[in-house]
């Protein structure tokens, strides 16, 4: 903490910014020290859910992948389509971009369409894979 004090100091007075006189650098640094330590010591309330690891399908199918994202610095969100093989291969995909939608579940529900009608252009009647398991459960039930 003491080197990053002195160092952040530095970039400061390089361009003209207030800075602590240097006889205060070790208050700083201690300071600093003491609310990484506060913050390291509380557990994190928010907690990631860890996404379903990729699984390929059975040998001689195949399994079409869907996902939406949202591209904030474009202002677009985008739609990704992946048909893999049994060996994880890809043999068709897709993507395009689209306006952003006004939910997740909208978006999400605009790629599984967008795979479905992907599927069905290249004749595939196989496994679908996606982020919202009621969306996939729906899905597969009609494909079948």
């Amino acid at each position: 903490m003491t080197c990053w004090s002195i160092w952040s100091r530095r970039n400061k007075l390089r361009v003209g910014e207030g800075v602590w006189p240097l006889n205060k650098i070790a208050g700083v640094a201690r300071h600093h020290l003491q609310e990484f330590q506060q913050v390291r010591h509380c557990p994190s309330k928010q907690v990631r859910a860890q996404r379903p690891r990729w699984k390929p399908p059975d040998a001689g199918l195949l399994k079409v992948n869907f996902d939406g994202a949202i591209f904030d610095d474009l202002r677009a969100a985008g739609i990704g389509v992946a048909v893999r093989n049994e060996h994880g291969e890809v043999v068709a995909a897709l993507a395009e971009q689209i306006p952003i939608p006004d939910s997740d579940f909208t978006l999400e529900t605009l790629a599984a369409r967008r795979a479905v009608l992907f599927a069905r252009d290249l004749g595939l009647h196989h496994v679908f894979e996606g982020d919202l398991e009621s969306s996939i459960h729906a899905i597969n039930k009609v494909m079948l």
